[in-house]
């Protein structure tokens, strides 16, 4: 936005025209969020304006001829097996969400 400063220059500024009281940015994306506003970042974390949190639950314990692989569109992990990414295998603990 563009303010008008002294002897008629005109000044911009980088900074959008929100008030700290009613929007609150990201802290990785750096968006503008109305405050009570729900919103997914793009590290697939949950934000409000109070806080962020992961999106989903990392996988602790699964078969060990099994891999975990993050799915960063999706925003979870998936597991299958180490030779063969078609074959899903079982999750018997994970943490977080």
């Amino acid at each position: 936005f563009a303010t008008l400063g002294l002897h008629g220059k005109i000044l911009t500024s980088s900074f959008p025209p929100l008030d700290w009281t009613t929007h609150c940015q990201d802290p990785v994306d750096k968006t503008w969020h109305a405050i009570g506003s729900k919103w997914r970042n793009s590290r697939c974390m949950d934000c409000t304006c109070n806080r962020c949190c992961d999106a989903y639950s990392t996988p602790r314990q699964f078969p060990n001829d099994c891999v975990s692989v993050f799915d960063s569109e999706a925003c979870v992990y998936r597991v299958h097996k180490r030779d063969d990414p078609t074959v899903e295998c079982p999750i018997f603990g994970s943490v977080g969400k």
